[in-house]
């Protein structure tokens, strides 16, 4: 696990996150039967925070690499938090995308 400072303005952070993690050793055999697959996968989060007067809003995007289709697609989650009603608590809105940056070999586009 490698973690970078934020950087950036005073409302306006950014960071990086680098990790592997353990591929599951239950994965179906028919998958693993087509696909070989390293023992660690080796991921980027990279962060971006910013801080407004009445919210405050973290997205994260995920990159996976040396895993198959890894160069496709992205992750997105995006988090807000912004003041409860009457002054109590707060609210949490999340939005998650999947991006596809590039197309799938054509025999696996029906993935």
């Amino acid at each position: 696990f490698e973690a970078a400072p934020f950087e950036g303005r005073r409302h306006h952070r950014l960071r990086c996150l680098n990790y592997k993690v353990p591929i599951p050793s239950d994965l179906p055999s028919a998958v693993l039967s087509v696909l070989t697959l390293p023992k660690y996968g080796t991921c980027r989060a990279l962060c971006r925070l910013n801080m407004g007067a009445n919210e405050v809003v973290l997205t994260l995007q995920f990159i996976a690499e040396g895993l198959p289709f890894s160069d496709s697609v992205r992750l997105q989650v995006t988090d807000a938090f912004v003041p409860g009603t009457n002054g109590r608590g707060s609210t949490l809105r999340r939005w998650a995308a999947v991006f596809w940056i590039k197309e799938l070999p054509w025999a696996l586009r029906f993935l």
